[in-house]
């Protein structure tokens, strides 16, 4: 899955333009994510968020790594790596 998080932002900064702060709010996402889990799940989603609570990561913040682990299932769904389209609710801030 690493393969394809690296894919998808080297698309982003070069197809999409996303600035270097964008690049580095991925990347904190998926090493919050990745370091409990692998491959994106309805469950492993739930984890993420809670074990972003747990760490005292107010709901904002929060948001902010759903966001850019929301636009790495949107790619995964969009090009046919994943099946189903899977993406997390933000919290209520």
């Amino acid at each position: 899955m690493k393969e394809l998080f690296d894919l998808f932002v080297k698309e982003r900064i070069y197809l999409k333009g996303v600035t270097k702060r964008t690049v580095d709010f991925y990347g904190n996402a998926w090493s919050a994510f990745s370091k409990h889990h692998s491959v994106p799940s309805c469950q492993s989603l739930k984890d993420f968020v809670t074990n972003m609570r747990k760490a005292g990561i107010k709901p904002v913040s929060c948001n902010s790594g759903i966001s850019c682990i929301n636009a790495f299932l949107k790619w995964l769904k969009e090009e046919g790596h994943h099946p189903e389209l899977l993406k997390i609710a933000k919290l209520l801030v």
